[in-house]
């Protein structure tokens, strides 16, 4: 079992974690999968139906294997948002720590 994080608006698949995330953007859902497996979003562009959730788990998926230029971006695209992530945290940790001094 795997938690998928979608795009409401058109069940756009953007990530495939083992784990439910506790905070999300307020545009994206969360619902787990069957039949995919972490890092997945990097092989495949992935599509779920919300109509199709039940319980908080989505019956059925489409995907379609993308060329390896195309995944090879995608896994950089999601390593500099990881990156930029951690940067702006340890911004805001910085300006926490000098609004206390």
């Amino acid at each position: 079992m795997v938690y998928l994080k979608y795009r409401k608006k058109d069940g756009y698949v953007v990530a495939v974690l083992a784990e439910a995330p506790t905070d999300i953007e307020e545009e994206y859902d969360i619902v787990e999968a069957e039949g995919l497996r972490v890092g997945s979003e990097f092989e495949f562009v992935i599509y779920i139906d919300p109509k199709e959730i039940k319980d908080g788990k989505v019956r059925s998926h489409y995907a379609v294997r993308m060329g390896p230029p195309q995944e090879e971006m995608m896994k950089k695209i999601n390593q500099v948002e990881a990156e930029n992530k951690q940067r702006i945290e340890k911004v805001e940790d910085d300006i926490k720590s000098i609004k206390e001094k």
